[in-house]
């Protein structure tokens, strides 16, 4: 496929593959105590929280945190209406109910004025995902959160090691959940892992699905020793192994991945009609994927490159409003005009994961002549 070496992900190491053998021949595969324990103190020391836990899966992270903040039945979850499913169905699980908002008119973040207006006496909490790795304003967030006594909870999935005035996203919220599926930044296959400062929501994370982890918490914690609540959220030894290895590697990933955009960046200058999401001045962010918007012939472009094997999409989430999960609580698309018009121009690239300008400038050069083709059939 052209250009799939330079975009192939993940990468793994010949020493994490040789670890892996030696958990098949010793058959350790279902647990490593101390793998976990490493993996999330460097979690910790890296996103700056004193509490990680690692889970099975990220959505078993989502609702971790959720169930972690005593959120139930009748309170309301204000959510960006357009990100990954994960980010806010879980809490539908414990019977809360969304409140979505818009985005910004030049980004995919959340509109952090509509949150301010949606605001009533029911909400106990605001849910901010870092769509792609460009940070949310988190830290006007914050401020509205604590002034109105709620709490902020983040999905980081796409977006580790993305700061705001240098301080890393995931250490903003109450509590912070993110992904190791596969394609993400810190990949495990699959995974995830919660981040707090509260010791309360890490204790109560681990009673909701961690049995054997309650016998290291304080004894007034043991009420449901070695039994939990009813799930088992662990994160087994290889998609740890995956994930920690993964991990140590992030700042190269992200410095490498980062470079060759604004590389492409620049090689697009004289196209016009491509913007990039706009970005909280004080923020530094990472790229899941290279997000574009394209002012017209978006759907047409994609789907051109798509014919010449480049990795492409439109907007590849569902838009939440429109889920079955809502369906009680339908809005009109009219409500979101903002989200309407930028997914309607809203284009994915898999970005470059290794360094290699030749075949960066080759990429560049096919991307502009294939949307210059797509203008000119469409006048």
């Amino acid at each position: 496929m052209m250009f799939e070496d330079c975009t192939r992900w993940p990468l793994i190491r010949a020493d994490t593959i040789r670890k892996i053998t030696g958990y098949l021949e010793s058959g350790k595969t279902s647990m490593d105590v101390e793998l976990l324990e490493r993996f999330e103190g460097k979690l910790c020391r890296y996103f700056g929280v004193p509490h990680a836990l690692a889970t099975a899966t990220g959505s078993a992270a989502a609702l971790s945190a959720f169930f972690a903040l005593g959120l139930g039945p009748g309170d309301e979850i204000i959510a960006p209406c357009y990100t990954h499913w994960a980010t806010v169905v879980p809490a539908t699980l414990l019977g809360c109910r969304v409140v979505f908002a818009d985005l910004e008119p030049a980004s995919l973040s959340i509109d952090v004025q509509q949150v301010a207006e949606k605001i009533n006496a029911r909400t106990k909490a605001v849910v901010v995902c870092h769509l792609y790795g460009n940070p949310a304003d988190v830290e006007t967030l914050r401020t509205l959160c604590d002034r109105h006594n709620l709490y902020l909870i983040e999905d980081i999935s796409h977006a580790p090691g993305a700061t705001v005035h240098g301080k890393k996203v995931g250490g903003f919220g109450d509590v912070a959940f993110m992904s190791f599926q596969s394609t993400k930044l810190i990949s495990g296959g699959e995974g995830g892992a919660l981040l707090t400062n509260h010791f309360d929501c890490y204790a109560r994370a681990v009673e909701f699905g961690h049995p054997k982890r309650i016998y290291s918490l304080p004894i007034e914690w043991h009420t449901y020793i070695g039994v939990g609540l009813g799930h088992k959220f662990r994160l087994a030894a290889i998609p740890a192994l995956l994930a920690s290895d993964s991990f140590d590697e992030l700042d190269e990933s992200i410095a490498i991945r980062k470079e060759m955009f604004e590389g492409f960046r620049t090689n697009l200058s004289d196209s016009p009609g491509i913007e990039t999401p706009t970005q909280v001045s004080s923020a530094a962010r990472v790229y899941f994927r290279w997000d574009l918007f394209i002012d017209s012939h978006a759907a047409s472009l994609v789907k051109a490159l798509k014919a010449q094997q480049i990795k492409i999409d439109p907007a590849n989430f569902q838009f939440l409003p429109d889920l079955p999960h809502f369906e009680e609580d339908v809005r009109p698309a009219e409500e979101f005009p903002q989200a309407k018009r930028l997914l309607a121009q809203l284009t994915l690239l898999n970005p470059f994961t290794r360094r290699d300008e030749r075949a960066l400038a080759d990429f560049s050069a096919l991307f502009t002549r294939t949307l210059r083709q797509v203008r000119d059939e469409a006048q």
